[in-house]
């Protein structure tokens, strides 16, 4: 297959890497791994968001400040991804990718990503203990 827009390329790319790629209603593309987190990725005007959510536990809504905390520490140690906190208290992480497709660029992206996405677990950002 010939990937033609920026969501095929970046579809093809995934699959490269070893995700399982789906779409759904209005081009999402779902992303799914057996070792990295899985992910949503959406076509906007500005570029191209990459998504996951976390639910936090009952631990961290009882623990609501620290859980603030923790994310805002987060946010100081990712280089690509950004953390907040949504309605539903949600720990939801994205990334922004610019509306152009360069292999290697996507490649090292993707490297950061996902280690951005482990940092979530590290014992010094502390929120490990607040996320399903």
């Amino acid at each position: 297959m010939f990937a033609t827009t920026l969501m095929d390329q970046i579809a093809a790319h995934l699959d490269f890497l070893g995700y399982e790629t789906s779409w759904g209603e209005d081009r999402v593309l779902f992303a799914r791994h057996p070792r990295h987190f899985n992910l949503i990725v959406k076509d906007y005007a500005f570029g191209v968001l990459f998504t996951t959510f976390f639910k936090v536990n009952d631990k961290g809504f009882t623990h609501r400040n620290e859980v603030h905390q923790a994310v805002n520490t987060y946010n100081r140690l990712a280089r690509v991804c950004r953390g907040y906190l949504d309605k539903d208290f949600d720990l939801v992480v994205e990334a922004y990718f610019p509306n152009y497709y360069d292999k290697g660029v996507f490649g090292s992206f993707m490297d950061t990503l996902n280690e951005d996405l482990r940092a979530l677990a590290d014992e010094g950002v502390g929120l490990r203990q607040f996320v399903l």
